[in-house]
C-alpha cells in the first residue's frame, strides 16, 4: 500500500492477466535471475536454471508479480531484451537480445 491508502500503480504496460513462461524454481517462489522479453511480446522468468520446455509453467503475470514484487524494477524491459543478475541482491544487467538464436 502507499501513504495514502492506494495500491501501487502496476509497473507493467501488459495486462496483469497475460499468461508468462516461468521456470520450475520460479514458480516455487525461488529467486528471479533472468528474464527474456522476446519480441512477440512473451516473457519468460527463469532462476538459476536454464530454460527447459519440459519443466516450464504459464502462469499470470500478476501471480508472478505478487510472489516476486522486486522484479517491477525490469517491468520497462523493451521487447527484444533480456536481463539477469547473478543473486537477488544485484543491480539487473539488461542486453538487447539476437533472437535468431532461439531458431
Amino acid at each position: 500500500m502507499t501513504v495514502d491508502g492506494e495500491p501501487p500503480a502496476w509497473p507493467f504496460e501488459d495486462d496483469p492477466d497475460l499468461g508468462v513462461f516461468v521456470t520450475e524454481e520460479v514458480r516455487r517462489s525461488m529467486p528471479i535471475l533472468w528474464v527474456v522479453h522476446h519480441r512477440d511480446g512473451d516473457w519468460v522468468f527463469g532462476g538459476v536454471s536454464d530454460f527447459d520446455e519440459a519443466t516450464t509453467s504459464l502462469v499470470h503475470l500478476s501471480h508472478l508479480a505478487a510472489r516476486h514484487p522486486e522484479f517491477a524494477d525490469i517491468a520497462d524491459l523493451p521487447r527484444g531484451w533480456r536481463a539477469e543478475r547473478s543473486s537477488p541482491d544485484e543491480r539487473w544487467q539488461r542486453e538487447e537480445r539476437d533472437e535468431s538464436d532461439d531458431e
